[in-house]
């Protein structure tokens, strides 16, 4: 896991391409514990959902744009923030992938406490371990992941319980 601590602030003149107006502004670059509370209250306050669809559900579902690739995504289990929406669609995010689909199958499920390649520690283990996969098993009514761990991508599920806060 990170140890360092580290906040990096630039300041930066930024410059809007349309008008040419420029502006002062300021990127904050956060490492170490106090990027990981920051990767939690976001993804805490952020929607998220399962999408359970299925070619039979039909194709009007899914952006004519992202179909061919939301097919390769489906899976009922997959736990999706939900990242915006317009008129006609949401917009769907599963790790770094956005789709944008019908919202009338999108099923809200509390947001999970640890987010796609976040490192994490095993409670048995002394490993570190990165989360690929999110999911949402219905029946309990909980998150579970997946993880490459000492680059190996593992089969098992992990439990929010498994991991060390």
């Amino acid at each position: 896991m990170v140890t360092e601590n580290k906040i990096t602030l630039l300041n930066e003149e930024f410059e809007n391409e349309k008008t040419g107006e420029k502006i002062q502004g300021i990127t904050v670059i956060v490492d170490g514990k106090l990027k990981e509370v920051m990767d939690i209250l976001i993804t805490q306050n952020s929607i998220w959902g399962t999408y359970p669809w299925f070619l039979e559900r039909g194709v009007d579902k899914i952006h004519p744009d992202d179909l061919e690739n939301f097919k390769k995504e489906t899976n009922n289990c997959k736990a999706f923030e939900c990242i915006g929406e317009d008129d006609d669609f949401i917009a769907i995010k599963y790790n770094d992938r956005i789709y944008q689909v019908k919202a009338d199958l999108f099923k809200t499920i509390p947001a999970p406490y640890f987010n796609f390649g976040q490192k994490v520690k095993l409670k048995n283990s002394d490993d570190e371990a990165v989360i690929t996969d999110i999911m949402w098993h219905s029946t309990n009514q909980e998150h579970y992941y997946f993880l490459i761990v000492n680059s190996k991508k593992k089969s098992k599920r992990y439990l929010e319980s498994e991991f060390l806060r």
